[in-house]
């Protein structure tokens, strides 16, 4: 892990997030010495079926924002050109005042 990630991933915890990843975008999504429509298909396209599939489904629920304009949300690059990392962060909703006896789901 880069120095540079370590980082990141510190400040993210100071902040108060429980999880952070940092994912690399396909090196290819940003080689400029190819075409556009190169650097689309060398995007996994399974990746892309699994999340048409899976917002079709509906298992999206009621954030129905996540169905509006997956291509941008599944290509970083064409939001930020160039961008080469995502940063993504978690914080759990639970707070301790509010935390459920697992014991009662065994019944």
């Amino acid at each position: 892990m880069s120095v540079l990630t370590n980082h990141i991933k510190a400040q993210a915890h100071s902040l108060g997030f429980d999880v952070v990843g940092v994912a690399p975008v396909s090196s290819s999504a940003y080689d400029s010495d190819r075409s556009e429509s190169e650097r689309e298909n060398s995007f996994s396209r399974s990746l892309w079926e699994a999340l048409s599939k899976w917002l079709a489904a509906g298992f999206h629920g009621s954030m129905a924002w996540l169905a509006r304009d997956p291509y941008r949300r599944s290509h970083p690059q064409s939001v930020l050109p160039g961008c080469r990392s995502v940063i993504m962060v978690g914080m759990n909703y639970w707070s301790k005042d509010e935390l459920v006896d697992k014991s009662e789901f065994g019944r």
